[in-house]
């Protein structure tokens, strides 16, 4: 089974992913796989294409250059996503074959998985939902100005959205909240 594990940036995606890994649950992060994907030769061709040589001065994509040009407005991260996606789904799929063989349970960590429509990868879909406020927070101690912040958190899709179309959604708001105890209660019914 493959546990799509989705929300919004800042919503706290990564602590849940932490908690299911401490359970031995492996977690594919498409993040990570996304920031290799900068590294192959042919995406990099293309978001050279799309975003300006100077991305790329010495070779290597700048992370932050391509960031500031990506996440202005919906059609440069549309311009982004279809240079970077088909690497990143193959990718994905090799790893949910790898770990499929070793575990019954796998989880996504997919920050744009319905944007994407990427749910056909899953069975099942955890969205973790922050208020805009906690999100806001969380994004200005990681050192992002409250306008960065603001601007990635409404190209994403609203977390209301994504808790509609959801199995199981996380709230994630409060401070001091975690989610453990809610985690291992899904995961046993699952494992049932």
């Amino acid at each position: 089974m493959v546990i799509g594990v989705t929300g919004g940036v800042g919503s706290g995606k990564s602590t849940v992913c932490r908690i299911l890994e401490d359970l031995g649950i492996p977690v594919i992060d498409a993040d990570r796989i996304g920031h290799s994907a900068l590294e192959d030769r042919a995406v990099t061709a293309e978001l050279v294409r799309l975003f300006g040589r100077d991305i790329a001065p010495d070779g290597k994509v700048s992370r932050r250059l391509l960031a500031e040009r990506a996440f202005r407005d919906r059609e440069a991260q549309s311009a982004l996503n279809g240079a970077t996606h088909p690497y990143i789904i193959k990718k994905i799929q090799d790893e949910i074959s790898h770990f499929g063989r070793k575990y019954d349970i796998i989880a996504l960590e997919l920050p744009l998985l319905y944007e994407c429509s990427l749910q056909w990868l899953c069975h099942k879909v955890w969205v973790v939902y922050a208020s805009e406020e906690a999100r806001l927070a969380r994004l200005e101690k990681r050192g992002m100005s409250r306008e960065d912040a603001l601007r990635r958190i409404r190209l994403q899709m609203s977390l209301e959205d994504k808790a509609r179309m959801a199995d199981f959604v996380i709230d994630n708001s409060l401070e001091g909240y975690t989610p453990r105890e809610d985690i291992v209660r899904q995961i046993q019914l699952y494992s049932e």
